[in-house]
């Protein structure tokens, strides 16, 4: 018996979380990799980032919650920029 992984994916028209995986957050928008770098985050191209999502790297990168917060806001104007 096959076991297929699951992988959550997010909905066109909804806002990241700091749950929200790394490789999800930039397949969604790859902008957001700028984001991710000014707060010292350089793991866009780590083939880790797809396990992590931004609240699991607060401790590893030093980040605090209101870090993770303004990061996931910026994130998520870039995504509603993109509408069109």
């Amino acid at each position: 018996k096959q076991i297929k992984a699951q992988r959550t994916t997010l909905q066109a028209d909804s806002e990241i979380t700091s749950d929200t995986k790394i490789s999800e957050i930039i397949d969604r928008c790859p902008d957001a990799v700028f984001v991710l770098m000014e707060y010292g985050l350089m793991c866009a191209g780590c083939r880790l980032a797809g396990n992590h999502g931004l609240e699991a790297t607060k401790e590893m990168y030093g980040l605090s919650d209101v870090d993770i917060k303004d990061m996931v806001k910026q994130i998520n104007e870039l995504i509603a920029e993109k509408k069109i």
